[in-house]
């Protein structure tokens, strides 16, 4: 814990730094930017199937075993289901740490032409905890809404409407923090590839003028997952009474793919970002 909490001190003290003067805003491309994140999984299709598929089953299989499958969601299942609170956030750690693992070779494997390995696949090492940290962090900062809601349902009302206004004022702020942070995801691509981390100043001054074109990246793969999910959802709701054990196996590996093939197009435009912003700019001079 001591070297996760002194390395995630240096990439701060690192991101923190002054940008070079010549740093200007960049604007990425629209379409670019909202459809790079497809891209590198049409273009390796094969190793796309490959190492999904893998950890898809892996994920599936111990997600069964615990009573975790994706039919017990359904009300009237009669397979194999556990409601015992512990097992579901065993079940709920294990699904997180295999996405994160995912994440990591997915990386690897598909643009660092990584080999693919035993080793390659189940050996955890510093890497994956450090990622873990990052991951932890990100998605704290996207959990700022839900405390700026909390806050304001438990807010007893200000007879004096300045300080009621301000309040809110303040506190809405954390509906925008997403938003904000969606512009320094690149920075996820720079840790994935090995490189020096930029600072967080020199990467909000490049993605200064793309600040819409990479939301609305994100608000389509929003839409592309939900799509999915509920394309998963109404198929197999349909399943609910017939065999179980066949239904909960193909329901529970279909949902694991959608599940990690989120993860990897949310990596892909981590990546976009970075070429967008740092790469192509380098090869232009600019």
């Amino acid at each position: 814990m001591e070297k996760i909490t002194a390395y995630l001190r240096n990439i701060y003290e690192k991101m923190s730094q002054q940008p070079p003067a010549e740093v200007k805003p960049v604007k990425v491309p629209l379409f670019g930017m909202m459809f790079a994140p497809y891209l590198p999984i049409i273009d390796n299709f094969g190793k796309f199937v490959r190492i999904i598929l893998f950890y898809s089953i892996f994920n599936g299989i111990i997600s069964l075993l615990l009573g975790q499958g994706y039919m017990c969601s359904y009300t009237g299942f009669t397979g194999h289901c556990s409601s015992d609170i512990y097992i579901y956030g065993f079940s709920w750690l294990f699904n997180a740490a295999v996405a994160i693992v995912f994440a990591i070779r997915w990386y690897a494997y598909c643009f660092e032409k990584q080999e693919i390995s035993w080793k390659f696949l189940f050996c955890v090492g510093p890497k994956d905890l450090k990622f873990s940290a990052m991951i932890m962090i990100v998605f704290a900062i996207n959990l700022i809404p839900v405390l700026s809601l909390y806050l304001l349902y438990v807010r007893v009302p200000n007879p004096d409407w300045r300080i009621e206004i301000l309040y809110f004022a303040i506190v809405s702020i954390g509906f925008l923090v997403p938003f904000w942070a969606m512009r320094l995801y690149s920075i996820v691509a720079f840790f994935l590839s090995g490189e020096n981390v930029p600072s967080i100043r020199e990467v909000w001054e490049r993605s200064k003028g793309s600040s819409f074109r990479i939301i609305m990246s994100f608000i389509l793969i929003f839409l592309v997952s939900i799509f999915s999910l509920f394309i998963q959802y109404n198929n197999f709701r349909l399943a609910v009474g017939e065999n179980a054990i066949y239904i909960n196996t193909v329901s529970e590996i279909t949902y694991q793919m959608i599940r990690l093939a989120i993860v990897a197009v949310l990596v892909n435009s981590c990546r976009a970002q970075k070429i967008f912003l740092f790469e192509r700019v380098n090869e232009n001079g600019k």
